[in-house]
């Protein structure tokens, strides 16, 4: 059917002892449709031996509904993305690995009018719209940003150079819920044990800690809460400077 199956990058060109090595390919269905791709390889490489595979599954109509890449370097849970559709085949929604819920809306002609992109759990968004002439040509845009006062600064257990963990924290993926690849508990105790996050924030801007708890079957022995810091807040010194007089 004249689909590119195979790539050979550079390196896998000066291999002379394995056609495979450092060979990208993919793999397409009976629909002709893309469901696999595989990242370069070499076998005498101790950190690439395999290649990573990132799979696409489609719906009965051949709408693309997700994508499940390789997981990141030191996880194990695959980086999965998926999609909704209206019925006349436009994206109505997308959700990243990390429950970012980005929406989308079209006027009849359909051109998009609309695009909201949501926090893991809804406690934030951020809104972008178009209008246009009746030609079809852009007359206006609109973006209102991260609204005054809910500014989002987002720290997960997995992200190691801004969180700091004092005493034994185990890792797990049990239960449902959670945002990321997992998430760590403690066992109970005196309260020695911490975890920290380390963020800084806007200046003069409120602060406002939130922790995500997975939703496990069986339920998970109680663990206690330990203190999430946030970066401190640098306030800007008050002004030394006389101030002019503003006319009445």
């Amino acid at each position: 059917m004249g689909n590119k199956t195979r790539t050979v990058t550079p390196h896998g060109v000066e291999t002379t002892d394995d056609p495979d090595d450092f060979a990208a390919a993919s793999v397409y269905d009976k629909l002709n449709r893309p469901i696999e791709e595989l990242t370069p390889f070499d076998k005498d490489d101790p950190s690439i031996t395999t290649p990573d595979k990132t799979i696409k599954t489609y719906d009965a109509v051949g709408n693309l509904t997700q994508v499940s890449a390789p997981p990141s370097a030191g996880q194990n849970v695959r980086n999965i993305t998926r999609y909704t559709y209206f019925d006349n085949g436009l994206a109505r929604t997308s959700t990243d690995p990390w429950d970012i819920v980005t929406s989308y809306d079209y006027n009849p002609l359909g051109q998009q009018t609309r695009r909201t992109l949501t926090s893991a759990g809804g406690s934030s968004n951020r809104t972008m719209t178009w209008d246009y002439f009746p030609d079809g040509k852009l007359k206006s845009r609109s973006d209102d940003g991260v609204p005054v006062g809910a500014h989002v600064a987002l720290v997960d257990n997995t992200d190691t150079s801004n969180t700091l963990a004092v005493g034994p924290w185990t890792e797990s993926t049990a239960g449902s819920g959670y945002t990321g690849f997992n998430y760590h508990t403690a066992p109970a105790g005196a309260g020695a044990n911490s975890f920290t996050g380390h963020r800084s924030c806007p200046p003069m801007a409120p602060t406002r800690c939130s922790s995500a708890t997975p939703k496990a079957s069986p339920a998970l022995p109680p663990t206690p809460r330990t203190p999430w810091t946030p970066e401190p807040r640098r306030h800007p010194r008050p002004s030394t400077r006389p101030q002019a007089a503003v006319p009445g």
